[in-house]
């Protein structure tokens, strides 16, 4: 069953916390595409996603009621002054099929108000490979900028 993109819209997009039910729904979704955000020697985390789970900072993205993509939050750190500064890591994947939908309908731009609002970050950074230029674009266009490159760093 195929879906057409352009019948929709933003009222029809949906953000559900995942649960631990979701856990094999989601491994599903990323396994048919881990070669492009894993190493070779890598293989998908349940458990990292399990722990994603756990801290509730893990969400669905539905569309139309079909499961577009997931997006996440990691490193919550606790404030412990008042001039410490709450930041998170996005971490994003989006069903390439929707890729196109994601751009005309600046989904970015609703996570991004989303994760302002929930956790009041005054930071967030994204953690993306430097052969993703594609995604180093979108998020350029959402405000991003690069800050650096991480030496032999596992994300």
């Amino acid at each position: 069953m195929s879906l057409a993109l352009s019948t929709i819209d933003l009222r029809q997009v949906e953000f559900r916390r995942a649960f631990l039910d979701d856990s094999a729904l989601i491994l599903f979704l990323l396994a048919g595409h881990q070669e492009k955000f894993l190493d070779d020697t890598e293989e998908l985390d349940k458990e990292y996603i399990n722990q994603l789970i756990k801290d509730e900072t893990l969400y669905l993205i539905y569309a139309k009621n079909f499961l577009v993509g997931i997006f996440a939050f990691s490193g919550l750190p606790e404030m412990d002054t008042e001039r410490s500064r709450l930041f998170g890591t996005m971490h994003l994947f989006i069903e390439p099929k929707f890729w196109k939908y994601v751009l005309k309908h600046k989904l970015i731009s609703i996570i991004l108000d989303f994760a302002f609002l929930k956790y009041r970050f005054m930071k967030i950074k994204a953690a993306i490979y430097e052969t993703q230029s594609t995604a180093i674009s979108l998020l350029k266009k959402h405000g991003f900028t690069m800050n650096g490159i991480l030496q032999n760093e596992t994300i």
